[in-house]
């Protein structure tokens, strides 16, 4: 899911995978949570992909015991942004090619 979460919102896996957040400093014990911070980056990238595609009601339940019907649903909704997204860029190159050709 991270992966489609990368090709959908341009949050690279580093920045996912990075264990560092504003209030780390403020905790007592940061390093108790240099696990759970990478996850929680996780969940907010896949959760921000989710949203993207029009599944809102996304919840940490799906990550961590995701059920076979919901995620068929969430990963049919991501296959749709995906291919839009690849259809618009494939149409876009074409588009500046015709105008560059035109402008020489």
């Amino acid at each position: 899911m991270e992966f489609l979460a990368e090709l959908c919102t341009g949050i690279t896996r580093e920045e996912i995978l990075q264990p560092q957040f504003n209030g780390l400093q403020v905790l007592n014990n940061p390093e108790l949570h240099d696990e759970s911070i990478p996850n929680l980056h996780a969940f907010r990238a896949v959760s921000q992909m989710m949203k993207i595609s029009g599944i809102t009601d996304f919840s940490t339940k799906d990550m961590i015991a995701p059920s076979a019907k919901r995620m068929r649903r969430q990963l049919s909704g991501e296959f749709c942004v995906l291919l839009c997204h690849m259809h618009v860029l494939t149409v876009g190159k074409e588009v500046l090619s015709l105008h560059s050709s035109s402008l020489s």
